[in-house]
């Protein structure tokens, strides 16, 4: 069974390359959301493996997912994007849950790394 990804970013263009990179992986069953009331829709409806969401977007951040995501489930794992994000900011997403941290600009391989990883470390969890 392919692993769930919900990709939350309000700019579509880092949405379709997020989802040109995982979709390499065929074991990976990607949805894409840029809209804050379809996120909550989809975190309602949906059980994902991980939540990979942009740090800093208007109207409903990514602390605002990560605190969503872990309300539904605590063991949902949560990566964080950002461009311009501080240490600061980075480490409350830590602190909050996030269960990692990706930097843009980055490489395709990193991202691919670490969703296998971040995947593998919920498999463990569940286990």
């Amino acid at each position: 069974m392919p692993a769930k990804i919900l990709i939350v970013d309000d700019e579509g263009d880092m949405l379709l390359l997020m989802q040109r990179i995982l979709s390499e992986r065929e074991d990976y069953e990607v949805t894409m959301a840029k809209d804050p009331f379809e996120v909550r829709q989809l975190l309602l409806t949906n059980d994902f493996d991980l939540v990979i969401t942009d740090l800093q977007m208007p109207g409903f951040d990514g602390f605002q997912v990560l605190d969503a995501v872990k309300q539904r489930s605590v063991d949902t794992t949560v990566i964080i994007m950002t461009a311009g994000g501080s240490v600061k900011l980075l480490a409350e997403a830590i602190r909050r849950g996030a269960d990692a941290c990706i930097i843009k600009p980055f490489r395709k391989e990193t991202v691919l790394q670490m969703v296998e990883q971040a995947l593998t470390s919920s498999l463990h969890k569940a286990g």
